[in-house]
């Protein structure tokens, strides 16, 4: 017959391995429970384009579709692979060879090269020309009032410039709709036609204002005196342009045409007239 110490033990003992087995049953029961739906898991997930990255240099950084498509547009607009400089049809503005559209107006820029028509200079007399765009100007002045380059006299190509005489427009493609009553002429470097004209006129170095000879001698525009006209070829630009004045120099006060951007005799950056 079993003593009363051990039966004591071997009542503990039952008691500990039912105690024992009732924890891992309740602890297996609570694992195989689904979990109460929280806050945040009924939340939708974010979007991949709006999430941050954790890993590398660029963690904590959100990346959007609007800074994808100003890096798309930056390759649009500067290619260093460009070799030539160009300027707007537009607004007549030069950029560096980089740019391929116009950051004022948006219109896709040309390389100065295109639509361009460069001659052999035929003129014997030395006048002064931009080797930067090519333009060829009277004689007396020292800056090129298209691009403020100082003007070269041993330029062998010159470029051909179409000018309109009322309202002053220039290109080196020709004008069709410039103003209401166009009259575009041609100047053209390489012309060696000696015709004089029909009867004695006489011109303004400065503007190539004409009048008849005799009824005036000093230009009713630049105040400066007038000289024979001895041939009727345009083979040089007039340093102020023509047609009305639109322009002013800030430092010698001389006016200028639409189609002046610097003054021609000391290279300062006009400024519009009021």
């Amino acid at each position: 017959m079993l003593s009363a110490p051990l039966i004591f033990y071997l009542s503990l003992f039952l008691v500990g391995a039912l105690g024992t087995l009732g924890y891992m049953w309740t602890r297996g029961r609570r694992q195989h429970k689904p979990p109460l739906p929280s806050r945040t898991s009924q939340e939708p997930p974010e979007p991949e384009d709006k999430r941050r990255p954790t890993t590398g240099r660029h963690a904590g950084l959100s990346v959007s579709t609007e800074s994808v498509s100003a890096l798309k547009e930056a390759e649009l607009l500067v290619n260093p692979k460009r070799s030539r400089d160009r300027k707007c049809p537009k607004c007549e503005r030069n950029f560096h060879e980089s740019l391929v559209i116009c950051p004022h107006d948006q219109t896709p820029l040309k390389a100065l090269e295109e639509g361009q028509k460069r001659v052999v200079v035929r003129e014997s007399s030395a006048c002064p020309t931009c080797k930067q765009c090519g333009r060829r100007y009277e004689h007396g002045i020292r800056y090129c009032r298209h691009d403020g380059s100082e003007l070269a006299l041993d330029v062998e190509k010159a470029l051909c410039v179409y000018v309109c005489r009322n309202c002053g427009s220039e290109s080196e493609t020709r004008l069709e709709k410039c103003c209401e009553e166009p009259n575009v002429v041609e100047v053209n470097p390489s012309l060696v036609d000696q015709r004089p004209p029909l009867i004695p006129m006489l011109f303004c170095p400065l503007c190539h204002h004409v009048e008849p000879n005799g009824a005036a001698m000093l230009c009713p525009i630049d105040a400066v005196p007038l000289l024979p006209m001895l041939h009727l070829a345009r083979t040089r630009l007039a340093p102020l342009g023509e047609g009305p004045r639109r322009t002013i120099c800030p430092h010698c006060s001389k006016r200028y045409s639409k189609a002046a951007a610097f003054c021609a005799f000391d290279g300062h950056k006009l400024l519009p007239l009021d």
